[in-house]
């Protein structure tokens, strides 16, 4: 009788034993897991400020292009002005030729009239 309390009592033991064996396997399953999350979590972080990063990234592209634009546009109007003043300029230089002929002419005029 003693003999049968004691291998039950022992396979009690056992199963007490390996109820707890059980549960430090959950518990280490769930502590990967979490950890395994926080891996996760942090990949997902890491790609979240790569992607930040290549945003940045493109609007400072983008802003360059902006300022070489607007460089280019600054050029693009000096340039044009450039080309009303040598216009301005040109109309000058043609307005004063025909007014010196209109005087050579008067002159002439003059002389053949004297």
């Amino acid at each position: 009788h003693i003999v049968v309390i004691l291998k039950v009592y022992h396979i009690v033991v056992i199963l007490k034993v390996y109820h707890i064996v059980v549960i430090l396997k959950v518990y280490h399953i769930v502590i990967i897991l979490k950890v395994y999350h926080i891996v996760v979590i942090l990949k997902v972080y890491h790609i979240v400020v790569i992607l930040k990063v290549y945003h940045i990234v493109i609007i400072l592209k983008v802003y360059h292009i902006v300022v070489i634009l607007k460089v280019y546009h600054i050029v693009v109007i000096l340039k044009v002005y450039h080309i009303v003043v040598i216009l301005k300029v040109y109309h000058i230089v043609v307005i004063l030729k025909v007014c010196h002929i209109v005087v050579i002419l008067k002159v002439y005029h003059i002389v053949v009239i004297l």
